[in-house]
């Protein structure tokens, strides 16, 4: 019998946090279909996620709310572009769960060892990835690996100013360090031509790793808020590099509602409350950093206040849904709506379908309560 071949891939492995709880009181056909939704999205979305001129080997594994996604590395000397194309789709995986379904992930990245085959994966390299998930995540984020991180710094010859145990809280600085020292210094052991170079790492600075008060990096997917905010299609299908600060609070609005109805929905349980407690500072973070200050919400009341239903739902009335549609009533709002075609690529027609299908969604709930 053939030995097994292991490969060195670049690893994620992340499960719907909360699921055991959302699914409860499903019926099975409810719960089937809730899988299924969940499983089309992520296998679509790395479908989706395309880098002209690369082609990548992507395995995809699901068990029940459980995901693997893993990236062959091509070539172990320079692993740029794997690390870039994984939390791209990572980022959009997350993104479109948490405002499309209202699912949070959490999950670990790695460099790792794997036997990857078309039903069956083994290696220590989705042992590794899942003890981060297990150990490290705990809130509803993807925590990458710090010896990852370090080693793609260290395929650079030029050491940083920052230490390991000090670096700068977007990781993508110091990637901008590295590529400048490349272009003053060539290295002739890096034998990649400078415009594919260039190329990606810039791909690589547009990917927003944040530093969390643990010291923990984690994949900040609400930087594709802010994707939203400056890449619009225009109707000839090109990108208008034009801001619209109006769709992205209301992708902001509709997130934070998101949040927070989760955590009414599990105030009762301290330890689950307080990784929703995590979502809504992360939130505030980004809205400070992005200049959102009018949609802030005051954190220190909530905490306060964590276990009190009816100050949670004031909060989510209060949040009008009425300016979440506004944005998208100039633009070209598609006739039939079905969630599963959504496409966050194709973004006119994408942000006004998510956007009325979850108001419809939160709507619901509303009523119900």
């Amino acid at each position: 019998m053939a030995k097994k071949k292991l490969s060195e891939y670049i690893i994620a492995y992340f499960d719907i946090l909360g699921y055991k709880n959302n699914v409860i009181n499903l019926s099975e056909l409810e719960e089937n279909e809730l899988i299924m939704k969940i499983e089309r999205s992520v296998k679509k979305i790395y479908k989706e996620t395309k880098i002209p001129e690369e082609a990548f080997s992507v395995k995809v594994y699901s068990f029940s709310d459980n995901f693997l996604i893993a990236v062959k590395i091509k070539n172990i000397e320079f692993y740029f572009s794997e690390f870039a194309y994984l939390v791209e789709i990572l980022q959009n995986i997350q993104h479109e769960l948490t405002i499309m379904h209202g699912l949070f992930i959490r999950g670990g990245l790695i460099k790792g060892q794997l036997y990857a085959g078309k039903n069956f994966v083994y290696g220590k390299g989705l042992i590794n990835a899942y003890e981060i998930e297990d150990k490290l995540s705990v809130y509803p984020r993807i925590v990458v690996d710090r010896q990852l991180l370090n080693e793609l710094l260290s395929l650079f010859p030029y050491e940083c100013s920052v230490g390991d145990n000090d670096f700068l809280i977007i990781f993508n600085d110091l990637l901008a360090h590295q590529y400048e020292a490349y272009i003053k210094y060539p290295d002739p052991t890096i034998t990649i031509p400078e415009d594919k170079l260039s190329n990606i790492l810039k791909r690589v600075s547009n990917v927003k790793l944040q530093k969390d008060m643990d010291g923990n990096y984690f994949i900040n997917y609400l930087q594709q808020i802010e994707y939203l905010r400056y890449w619009i299609e225009n109707d000839n299908g090109k990108i208008d590099y034009t801001e619209n600060h109006d769709i992205a609070t209301a992708y902001l609005n509709l997130y934070i509602i998101r949040v927070l109805i989760n955590l009414y929905n599990n105030n009762n349980d301290i330890k689950i409350a307080e990784k929703y407690l995590w979502c809504c500072s992360h939130y505030n973070i980004f809205c400070i950093e992005n200049n959102y200050m009018d949609t802030i919400i005051d954190i220190d009341e909530l905490r306060i206040n964590a276990n009190n239903k009816e100050y949670i739902l004031e909060l989510i009335r209060n949040v009008e849904l009425i300016k979440i549609l506004e944005p998208i009533k100039n633009t070209d709002v598609i006739t039939e709506i079905v969630s599963d075609e959504i496409s966050i690529q194709n973004m006119r027609k994408g942000t006004a379908a998510l956007l009325v299908l979850a108001v419809n969604e939160i709507e619901k709930f509303l009523k119900n309560e």
